[in-house]
């Protein structure tokens, strides 16, 4: 098409106006205003002054527009013409360019065909289940730019595949005992750190779960060896309590009565409890050898009873 070439001339025009002569009548009225003392008794005239002013400063700006718009009139005849032309313009300008769109738009879809065959090939190594979310994880829309090269995009899938594989590999070389389910979560989002976060979690719960056990299996374990040895130390002691009785106990035919209101009513410092509420104070024993008043003791700390001991 040739060349077209908009020839336009405009001779500048001038508004001639007595603006001289306005301003310095203006300028001499105006300073009697700064003369007029305005107090309450004549508010009712300072009403009338600032309505008239008021009055005069609209009938200049009025002037302006009228001025103004007919100062505008070449031009907006000009405007009109040249908006005209625009659309005559503008016809074969929209029909070209659906022309353009619909060729990006089938050049996009070509090329977006091509990125994914290449990709299917290459995601042969992941698992089938997140082909998909790979792709969108890997994918990048300027691959679909007029000016983006072949080996631009290829090499991003295939740095993108690798650097899945890598995450996977991690995964399933973390220690613990929860790499199906790390893998699992690695799944949902192919976001290596929230699978390695959510691994340490369920290991730390494990490793809680299994100090609780531990530490109950090991106060059972305690319970049960201050058991027997309570066990094993009461024997000798109520023999040696039975022992200290029948030597206390009068000889003669009263002997048998004698040992069995001792053993009823027994008082002394050779008492053993016999009642709750004797057990709740405690006891007093007289012990007769060292390793009778160990047991006896680690019997009574376990079970916080109050003793005593006496030499």
């Amino acid at each position: 098409m040739e060349e077209l070439q908009v020839v336009a001339q405009q001779t500048p025009g001038t508004i001639s106006w007595n603006f001289e002569e306005l301003k310095e009548r203006l300028s001499a009225e105006m300073k009697r205003y700064e003369k007029i003392v305005y107090t309450d008794e004549n508010i009712k005239e300072a009403k009338t002054d600032i309505a008239g002013l008021r009055k005069l400063q609209k009938e200049v700006n009025d002037r302006k527009i009228e001025i103004k718009k007919t100062w505008l009139l070449p031009y907006d005849a000009f405007e009109a013409q040249v908006n005209e032309l625009k659309a005559i313009i503008e016809k074969p300008i929209a029909m070209i360019d659906e022309k353009v769109k619909d060729y990006e738009a089938r050049r996009k879809k070509a090329t977006l065909e091509r990125i994914r065959t290449y990709f299917n090939e290459a995601a042969a190594k992941l698992p089938e289940a997140i082909r998909e979310k790979a792709f969108g994880k890997i994918y990048q829309d300027k691959w679909l730019n007029a000016t983006a090269k072949v080996s631009e995009w290829k090499s991003g899938i295939d740095s993108g595949i690798e650097s899945i594989l890598q995450d996977y590999q991690t995964i399933n070389t973390m220690p613990g005992d929860f790499v199906k389910e790390g893998v699992e979560k690695y799944e949902e989002s192919l976001m290596l750190n929230e699978a390695i976060q959510y691994m340490n979690a369920l290991q730390r719960q494990k490793q809680i779960a299994e100090e609780r056990v531990a530490r109950e299996q090991r106060e059972k374990e305690e319970r049960a060896r201050a058991e027997a040895a309570a066990s094993a130390a009461s024997a000798p002691i109520t023999e040696s309590v039975q022992a200290q009785n029948a030597a206390n106990a009068p000889q003669g035919a009263n002997r048998q009565e004698n040992t069995t209101h001792e053993e009823n009513t027994a008082s002394g410092p050779e008492k053993v409890a016999t009642s709750q509420n004797e057990a709740e104070k405690g006891f007093l024993l007289r012990l007769f050898s060292e390793k009778d008043m160990q047991k006896i003791v680690e019997f009574c700390e376990f079970s916080e009873i109050r003793y005593e001991v006496v030499k």
